[in-house]
């Protein structure tokens, strides 16, 4: 049915009577569709100069608030756009835009929408002379007058001289018309036109002596022409006719409106008070009065719509008002027996269909009354056929009946009803069309009841498959003869040996010679060779309803299913696959490539088309699935449907009709699989925004899309989702309109069809992508054309490959500054080594002067001398040891406990030859020492021994006393601390005593010097405490306390 009339109330706008002087037609149609766009949906104002639809079919309108597209949803606003675009809206060819501002005649402001680049220009400012004006046709270029030259004009580009005129343009001239092989000039002046066309010249007089109030070209190339004297109109290379006199209202024709096929609105508009008194049409040559239009509006400031018989866009001075045509599509579906029904309710509830052989459709309704319905296809006349007994009488129908069958021109089916027992009692029932004769058989066994008829195994038998009608687990198979009016009972050869359930589908497999059936409680093999009997189950805990089967050519079984989708069954293994059915939301099947996405996993009946399609019906609907295209179709209530809900054994096809019926719980339908399959729509996706959450921000913002992008977008690691928007540019919708996405690199398949028009994506990987759209109109076409944009998700800083280099640089150069830095430790470590090594030279030097060793051998010498000399050469031997430790410890940094002692000793005893009765010595270590294992510096304390011996003890008579004591430090096991003390004659009084000839003693600056380069060392660390041994006495002596710690 033809759609009502909708705006904001829904009402039906009646045309209005053709006026009297008019040739009257019937335009528009008694009934039509109308749409308002406002400022509540979004127009940035409610004054609209124009509106034009681009080469994607989104439609643009300039109003007093800037540039807005129209989206089939609501109105965007580009405010974000940086210019006024406050003005009419024409395109080029290209598709470009183009806003001739209305505050500045010479000026134009361009976008281009695949890339919503603009750009903006002046002609005063581009040519010298006075500017005559700008024409644009819509689809051609834009040209405007200047000085002596009209020119024609695209963005971005130089200017092209077109035509060189007569002679300058004067003020008050007016381009009427230009392209590149011809032009029309008003000349105010002369109150003349001067035309070039074919390459002539001439100029037309005016038909009036008025001056004009309107000059126009329309597209059938007539030059009109409007003043207070009428309207008058000429052919190209005729002469100018009155077409319409003065109007009652003193005004002349100043509007005009045309499509691309010459058809055109033209009248009167006040202007003071901006309304349009007086409106005519001329649609398809027939011109009529156009009341009907400002009846509407009339405060109409231009009229657009590439097609007026189809759709016409009123823009006024509050709003835009869209108005639609076109016939609305008919449903593919011819209903029967379809009631209005609540939802949950049942209707009439079909099941079994088939034909006889004039080509009448019978069909069984599922409940308890006794009879069929017959339809006649080419009348649309339906019977009905009371159910008859053998006595001619109405039986007792409780609603078993099944499935239909034509066999030799009759009509067989069953019922059941209850005997004089009560038990149930199963009947075959045939019917004859030429006789309209009925004849029944009842069941040989009580509580059987027949559920379906198939062929058997001859023309001349049938196989009835029976169900046990209380526990629905002991059903039974018979043969039964027509001929003989007799049945024949099968006992199933096993291993199965009874039906359970009711069978609602069955297929015929001629190459195994066996029936594959199904039932609401398993799927069964009969074998017509032996009467085997094999049953098979889903498994685990999966309930097996087979509601149909279907013998595919390849010899596998493809099963309908309730509950659980679309089965394929392996005879050979006995193993189901789901194969199609309902997919969840945000997941994927597990062989989407071969799964056969469908709305519910309830699946009614399957059947194979003549063009190889798969036809189903659901719970939800009904299904084609394209062989060809792979695409799968739904269709719905929306669509035509009595109702979505197919009942099981309710299909089948006609093939002399060429049509399919198809039984659900609110009557059934019929169609053609042609009229299943849509025409491509003229509509086609376009993008609208997107908006993103960056986390940056902390707020959802929206960025405006081209409708058909050309550029990538971008996405910063810091956005935690994006949704894109988009829509099919269909503004009347019959229906919903519907849109799958796919994104590659993320999704394998398409999405299920959908009504919203965006999608969202949270927390992709960064990568690149392509986001894919198509779309459905509301009348189900889907556009010819998939849209798609490219998508860039960039990587956090720490993955770009940039900042990978700059570690690597980092690294590289870390390891270049390491190896650097251990080049200068190595360096001073020699450095240091080399000191060290200098030192100890030195201090040897020092301590093995020629003084020290005169003297030591003078020593020795007079020692010898003595009378009381007691072994002498062992002073020689210790001599000679000492020399050897000195020379040892020089080569080493550190030494022995037992090592250094008894080198100090050595050194001790040869000091007491020259200083005979002055001291004693006395070393003590600590027991928690290991002398053999713990180490001191080497020559380290030789030094401190010197000056004790030299300047403390040396200056005494007698009774001096040298003590070196080795302990641990009680508090910390890594620290050993070294005492040498001395009773001498203390630091100040040495520092009073007078020097002996040539003696310099370098021994405490030597020890200083070896402490510094200690102190460089990370493997020790020293501390050197000297202090007086007893404070404010005449010899005070010296403390010296070394404290030496392992790191």
């Amino acid at each position: 049915m033809l759609s009502k009339l909708n705006i904001s109330f829904n009402v039906i706008i009646i045309l209005l009577l053709c006026g009297t002087n008019l040739t009257c037609q019937e335009f528009p149609p008694e009934e039509y569709r109308l749409k308002y766009f406002g400022t509540k949906d979004g127009l940035s104002s409610r004054i609209a100069y124009n509106s034009v639809a681009d080469t994607t079919g989104v439609i643009w309108s300039g109003t007093t608030g800037g540039l807005c597209r129209i989206n089939g949803y609501g109105v965007t606003g580009l405010h974000q756009i940086p210019m006024t675009f406050r003005g009419e809206v024409h395109y080029d060819a290209k598709g470009w835009l183009y806003v001739i501002n209305r505050s500045f005649h010479d000026s134009v402001e361009v976008i281009n929408p695949a890339t919503l680049e603009v750009w903006g220009d002046r002609f005063n400012d581009k040519s010298r002379g006075v500017f005559g004006g700008i024409y644009q046709r819509n689809g051609s270029a834009l040209y405007f007058a200047q000085g002596g030259i009209i020119y024609a004009y695209l963005p971005g580009e130089e200017l092209r001289q077109i035509h060189l005129i007569s002679q300058e343009i004067l003020s008050g001239d007016q381009l009427i018309a230009a392209s590149d092989d011809s032009y029309l000039l008003y000349r105010k002046e002369t109150q003349t036109i001067e035309q070039f066309h074919n390459g002539e010249f001439s100029v037309l007089k005016l038909p009036t002596d008025s001056p004009p109030d309107c000059l126009y070209l329309d597209q059938s190339d007539y030059l009109w022409v409007s003043s207070p004297e009428g309207t008058f109109r000429r052919p190209m290379g005729g002469s100018f006719s009155l077409f319409l006199g003065p109007l009652e209202n003193g005004g002349s024709i100043n509007f005009f409106a045309e499509d691309e096929n010459h058809n055109m609105f033209f009248g009167y508009m006040d202007p003071l008070l901006i309304r349009v008194t007086y409106l005519e049409q001329i649609i398809d040559g027939v011109r009529s009065e156009a009341k009907w239009l400002t009846g509407i509006e009339d405060r109409i400031l231009s009229i657009s719509g590439k097609d007026y018989r189809k759709t016409i866009r009123l823009n006024t001075y509050g709003g835009i008002y869209a108005l639609d045509f076109n016939d609305p599509v008919k449903s593919p579906f011819k209903k029967y027996l379809s009631h209005d029904i609540l939802p949950g309710k049942f209707g009439d509830v079909m099941r079994g269909f088939t034909a006889d052989d004039e080509g009448r459709i019978y069909t069984n309704k599922d409940s308890s009354m006794p009879y069929w319905f017959r339809l006649n296809p080419e009348s649309d006349e339906m019977d009905t056929l009371i159910i008859l007994d053998n006595e001619g009488l109405a039986v007792d129908q409780l609603g078993c009946g099944t499935n239909l069958i034509n066999y030799k021109g009759d009509i067989y089916g069953h019922t059941c009803g209850l005997d004089s027992n009560g038990l149930f009692l199963g009947s075959l029932y045939r019917y004859n069309p030429r006789s309209d004769e009925w004849k029944s058989w009842p069941l040989p066994e009580a509580s059987q009841v027949i559920r379906w008829i198939a062929k058997g195994r001859t023309e001349d038998e049938f196989l009835l498959i029976t169900e046990e009608k209380v526990n629905h687990e002991d059903g039974q198979l018979y043969y039964f003869y027509p001929a003989q009016d007799s049945f024949a009972y099968i006992q199933p050869a096993g291993p199965a040996l009874a039906v359970e359930g009711y069978t609602k589908g069955a297929a015929f497999d001629e190459k195994r010679n066996c029936l594959w059936f199904g039932t609401d409680r398993a799927f069964y093999r009969f074998d017509f060779e032996d009467h085997k009997l094999h049953s098979y189950f889903l498994g685990g805990d999966k309930e097996t309803f087979i509601s149909d089967v279907l013998l595919r050519k390849n010899g596998m079984l493809l099963l309908s299913a309730l509950k659980e989708g679309l089965q394929s069954f392996d005879p050979s293994s006995g193993r189901f696959t789901k194969v199609g059915g309902l997919v969840p939301v945000n997941q994927q099947p597990a062989n989407p490539e071969v799964f056969l996405e469908l709305p519910t996993n309830d699946v009614a009946t399957l059947n194979l088309t003549e063009e190889n399609d798969l036809l189903l019906t659901t719970f939800e609907g009904l299904a084609l699935h394209g062989s060809r295209t792979g695409e799968t179709t739904v269709f719905t209530t929306n669509d035509g449907l009595g109702s979505d809900e197919f009942n099981t054994s309710s299909v089948f096809f006609h093939a002399a009709g060429k049509r399919w019926y198809a039984g659900g719980v609110n009557g059934f339908v019929s169609f053609s699989i042609a009229d299943l399959t849509p025409p491509v729509s003229p509509y086609n996706p376009v993008f609208l925004s997107y908006r993103i959450f960056d986390k940056g921000i902390g707020y959802e913002t929206t960025h405006i899309l081209p409708s058909a992008p050309a550029h990538e977008i971008t996405f910063s690691p810091s956005v935690l989702y994006f949704e894109i928007d988009f829509t099919i540019p269909d503004y009347f919708p019959q229906g919903h309109r519907k849109y799958q996405t796919k994104l590659e690199g993320l999704d394998i398949d398409w999405s299920s069809p959908t009504t919203s028009n965006s999608v969202r994506y949270t927390g992709l990987d960064p990568g690149k992508y392509t986001l894919h759209v198509r779309a459905f109109d509301g009348q189900g076409r889907k556009g010819e054309i998939e849209r798609s944009i490219n998508i860039v998700v960039l990587k956090p800083f720490y993955k770009q490959w940039w900042f990978g280099f700059l570690m690597v640089l980092t690294c590289l150069l870390l390891l270049y500054c390491m190896h650097r830095i251990r080049l200068y430790r190595l360096r001073e470590k020699m450095e240091r080594e080399r000191k060290m090594q200098s030192l100890e030279l030195r201090s040897l030097r020092q301590q093995l002067n020629p003084h020290f060793i005169s003297n030591a051998m003078n020593a020795i010498k007079e020692y010898i001398q003595r009378p009381d000399a007691n072994d002498p050469a062992r002073y020689l031997t210790d001599f000679s040891l000492m020399m050897r430790r000195f020379l040892e410890s020089s080569r080493h940094r550190f030494t022995s406990i037992a090592d250094e002692v008894d080198m100090l000793e050595r050194y001790i005893s040869l000091e007491q030859l020259r200083f005979p009765g002055k001291f004693n010595v006395n070393v003590r270590i600590d027991p928690k020492l290991d002398p053999q294992m713990d180490e001191v510096p080497s020559l380290f304390l030789q030094p401190i021994i010197e000056n004790a011996i030299q300047h403390g003890l040396g200056p005494l008579k007698s009774g001096g006393e040298l003590i070196i004591d080795f302990s641990l430090d009680p508090t910390d096991d890594d620290v050993i601390i070294c005492v040498i003390s001395d009773n001498g004659v203390g630091r100040s009084n040495a520092e009073m005593l007078p020097k002996r000839f040539n003696h310099v003693s370098r021994a405490t600056a030597i020890l200083e010097e070896r402490q510094a380069l200690l102190a460089t060392n990370d493997e020790i660390k020293i501390g050197i405490e000297v202090s007086d041994l007893y404070p404010g006495k005449k010899y005070p002596g010296t403390v010296v306390t070394i404290r030496i710690e392992a790191c």
